[in-house]
């Protein structure tokens, strides 16, 4: 008991509410859920309990080639509902009402995350580059969560947005930073709020023995960039940043095969930030203003240049001089024609160059 409890801990009564074993890399497993006071937990572990041919397992701490063979794989950390005090918010939202809406959003994910422990680590790792904040989570339950919660999501907007803002209680910081550690986060587009998968917070449930060195690059790197780069009708971020970015992306392009998904994934972030610095239509921050007669501006073409040159050997900081070049000779202005053909070449698969 002590071992499921932790040491120290009272002794608790737990229920076995579902049993299933499978077999797999020559072993077999037994997969359980189980139940304590307040809360439903899933067992994030496998229990081996014999080998392929029914052979007992060895005791613990025994070398051998199965149980190396077992350590290899998708590990996942499936969600543990939280216990009722963690709910507790004096009445903020309804309580009951948080707690359904709750369950059925941990459920939700892990059927979605279960799926990738069957999967081989590089497959998995392909599979997860196509999340998105809308799928593959069930948008049900993330409605249910928007309904049950629409109060608070009110008081959020007004506390981010509201003229004057209203600062949040201390009780509905404590709701948000629940549902944010279950990959929940409020978002708000075209005067609607809403919740939204934390697709970067749910990645990081899964981890892969033996690492898969692409993916981990592409997480790394994309986390160290920020997820929402533009809001209310322009960039959040200056040219120089945004172009920088676009390099850091370049240089992880040509560690990767131009056939693979992480190369088509990696490009969709490069282009996205290519798009803005030499094409943005923004109304709030565009390339080409039409206060200033459709010229760019010397400060915007002032960054673009600092990129080009603190990047030297890369094809972006050579598009950025040729995009320049030919800007400056058309008084500040893109042509349709060049537009047009510089996207095509940026769109190329042979750009940025790759192995």
């Amino acid at each position: 008991m002590s071992d499921m409890t932790g040491d120290g801990s009272s002794p608790q009564w737990i229920r076995m509410v579902e049993f299933q074993t499978k077999s797999g890399e020559g072993m077999a497993y037994a997969h359980f859920l189980y139940k304590v006071p307040d809360a439903y937990i899933s067992a994030a572990d496998v229990v081996q309990v014999a080998d392929g041919d029914g052979t007992p397992l060895q005791q613990a701490g025994a070398a051998s080639t199965a149980t190396a063979v077992a350590a290899q794989g998708v590990r996942v950390e499936r969600m543990v509902a939280p216990q009722v005090t963690a709910m507790a918010c004096n009445g903020a939202v309804d309580e009951a009402a948080l707690k359904t809406a709750l369950d059925a959003w941990i459920e939700a994910c892990n059927v979605v995350l279960g799926r990738l422990e069957s999967m081989a680590p590089d497959e998995a790792a392909r599979g997860m580059l196509a999340w998105t904040d809308e799928a593959p989570f069930d948008p049900a339950s993330i409605g249910d969560m928007d309904k049950s919660m629409e109060a608070l999501l009110g008081r959020w907007m007004s506390a981010r947005y509201g003229h004057p803002q209203t600062p949040l209680g201390a009780d509905d910081q404590k709701v948000l930073a629940l549902l944010a550690a279950y990959g929940l986060v409020p978002q708000m587009a075209e005067g609607i709020t809403f919740f939204a998968a934390d697709v970067s917070a749910l990645r990081k449930r899964v981890s892969f023995e033996p690492p898969v060195a692409a993916y981990s690059d592409y997480m790394s790197l994309r986390d160290s960039q920020p997820s929402v780069l533009f809001t209310d009708g322009g960039c959040r971020y200056p040219v120089k940043e945004m172009g920088t970015w676009a390099v850091q992306w370049e240089r992880y392009l040509n560690t990767v095969p131009a056939d693979s998904v992480y190369f088509k994934e990696g490009k969709k972030r490069y282009l996205e930030f290519m798009t803005h610095i030499l094409f943005s239509d923004l109304p709030n921050t565009p390339a080409f203003p039409r206060y200033n007669r459709n010229r760019m501006e010397k400060t915007w073409m002032a960054a673009l240049q600092s990129v080009a040159l603190e990047n030297p050997g890369t094809q972006t900081s050579t598009l950025i001089t040729e995009f320049l070049g030919k800007i400056k000779a058309n008084d500040n202005r893109l042509s349709a024609a060049y537009g047009e053909a510089l996207w095509n070449k940026m769109r190329s698969p042979s750009f940025p160059r790759t192995k």
